[in-house]
């Protein structure tokens, strides 16, 4: 069995006397698209910053790529790529520059790699212009590129189709298919609107009041749900 690229193991986060994440388990496979749905305050970026290490977890243990967060975080996270809210850029840098300085920061990025990254998020035509003409879904293009270029295992994009058009979110959607059906990457990625996951997971956790109540593959939720027919009949008046 492939081992998990993802995997929460029993997680709680409390700050002083509340709890924000209550003891929440699950586990994403490699190449899978999986989403953290549930309402504002639910719990979701405190779980994505527990896995990029900005927060610890009070118990419980986050493992990627078999390495626990907590334990070996240097060999754990430079297998993620993420965006935590927005995309960290310098407005007065073009776009490629941007891509320059978060690859000599990655050190293993060469020039066919940043091409490919470009290609692949749809910048092409605008790579070479300052990101303050950038619109926000080119923004949100850009912060992928960055989240990618370092080839990651997991990509992981805290309510990434905020402020987004719908040309833009459908754009969006077609690349996290992308990279993680024909290269294998895992997204991970939350939200509050269940008709985005619909469109866009393999699986979804449904998580409220820092608890996960439910785990399901978009193909389960999709077979079961009722379907009603409506007929109406009218006239020309």
């Amino acid at each position: 069995m492939e081992r998990a690229t993802v995997q929460f193991d029993k997680v709680t986060k409390k700050i002083g006397k509340k709890t924000i994440i209550d003891e929440i388990s699950f586990s994403i496979a490699p190449g899978e698209v999986f989403g953290l749905l549930g309402p504002n305050g639910a719990g979701k970026t405190t779980a994505l910053r527990m896995l990029t290490g900005l927060m610890k977890p009070t118990k419980g243990d986050i493992r990627l790529c078999g390495y626990s967060i907590q334990k070996d975080f240097e060999k754990a996270i430079q297998h993620v790529g993420a965006i935590i809210e927005n995309p960290d850029l310098y407005s007065y840098l073009t776009g490629y520059q941007n891509l320059i300085h978060f690859a000599r920061m990655s050190g293993k990025v060469n020039k066919e790699r940043l091409t490919e990254i470009i290609a692949l998020v749809g910048l092409a035509e605008a790579i070479n212009d300052k990101v303050k003409t950038y619109s926000l879904g080119m923004r949100q293009r850009l912060g992928l590129a960055q989240a990618l270029l370092h080839s990651p295992s997991l990509v992981v994009l805290d309510e990434p189709t905020n402020g987004l058009d719908p040309a833009g979110i459908g754009e969006l959607r077609q690349y996290l298919k992308k990279i993680a059906h024909d290269e294998g990457v895992t997204v991970l990625v939350s939200s509050h609107l269940l008709s985005e996951m619909e469109l866009l997971c393999d699986g979804i956790a449904i998580i409220q009041k820092g608890k996960i109540l439910q785990i399901q593959k978009m193909q389960d939720i999709v077979k079961n749900s009722t379907l009603e027919e409506h007929f109406l009949e009218v006239t020309d008046r």
